[in-house]
């Protein structure tokens, strides 16, 4: 039995996925590395990729392999973050108003051929588009109403020593203030 989305939590976290979806530059990032010509990405193809808490499970049920890894990437993760990562709120005596924050990861393998400052250049050219289509989308219908977009960690690429075992990847972790507070 599938189970969907119905309450404000799940409900606003796939929102998010949904407003992902609607970024163009999210399109091209993932489009330049599953697309072609032929068969250009749809926006439930990135949707796809954007995932609920954490990656599937590896394979071996214990650890991903390179070529794991390198198939999901790009991806993005959403979840509640703390703190208040949801809030409900009395907006009147009989109406409540959801508002929170949440984390999201994206994760992209470094492109071959560019120079380390050209791939960090075009990472970071990305991320602020990606934060634009975000705050631009945010009253269409379907996505997060989102109030605020912060960078809580990067963007930049992996450590060295988590390299050795990923292969060459950028991410970033921002956070999304979303809702109204009443």
């Amino acid at each position: 039995m599938a189970v969907s989305p119905s309450n404000t939590i799940s409900l606003a976290i796939d929102a998010l996925r949904e407003s992902l979806s609607q970024s163009a530059t999210w399109l091209t990032v993932c489009d330049d590395v599953h697309g072609t010509p032929e068969a250009p990405l749809t926006q439930a193809d990135v949707k796809d990729r954007v995932y609920r808490h954490a990656l599937p499970e590896p394979a071996d049920g214990k650890e991903y392999t390179l070529t794991e890894q390198a198939a999901y990437r790009p991806f993005g993760i959403v979840a509640c973050e703390a703190p208040a990562g949801f809030r409900l709120n009395r907006a009147t005596s009989d109406q409540f108003v959801a508002s929170g924050r949440m984390g999201l990861i994206l994760v992209r393998s470094i492109p071959s051929g560019l120079t380390d400052a050209d791939a960090d250049l075009e990472w970071e050219n990305a991320i602020g588009g990606i934060c634009d289509d975000l705050c631009d989308n945010s009253l269409t219908a379907g996505s997060l109403f989102v109030r605020r977009v912060e960078i809580a960690d990067g963007p930049g690429r992996a450590p060295i020593e988590t390299e050795q075992g990923q292969g060459e990847e950028q991410g970033v972790r921002l956070s999304i203030i979303w809702g109204v507070e009443a």
